[in-house]
């Protein structure tokens, strides 16, 4: 028997994984060119208030807020705020861009040390 070819519907096979403890950036960031299709996956372990905002780059050096709607309930600064145990998905849809990141902007209620994994899949 031959097994069958896995349709990735375009989505690249690259995938990003980091845990973050502290506020602040991801220390690395996803090239995502030619992907305007963007999926985030956040695993919060602990934390009972968790704020996180999406940023995009064209460059590589300046990076602006994404508003990713209908994630959450993102404030006017873009950052999307969750309050419950869980794995979350970001999704940003039909917007190019060179390089992507999340930025972890406040973390508080639960171990800190546990942190959040954060992954990243584009096409």
């Amino acid at each position: 028997m031959v097994a069958a070819a896995v349709d990735n519907k375009g989505f690249s096979d690259y995938t990003f994984q980091e845990t973050l403890d502290a506020s602040g950036n991801t220390t690395s960031w996803v090239s995502c060119e030619n992907r305007n299709n963007h999926t985030i996956a956040i695993t919060n372990p602990s934390a009972t208030a968790l704020k996180v905002r999406v940023q995009g780059s064209l460059d590589g050096s300046a990076f602006f807020g994404i508003d990713p709607s209908g994630n959450g309930n993102p404030d006017v600064s873009g950052n999307i705020q969750y309050t419950q145990i869980g794995t979350y998905a970001i999704t940003v849809k039909n917007t190019p861009l060179n390089y992507i990141r999340l930025m972890l902007v406040t973390y508080s209620g639960g171990a800190t040390a546990a942190g959040i994994t954060v992954k990243y899949r584009g096409g």
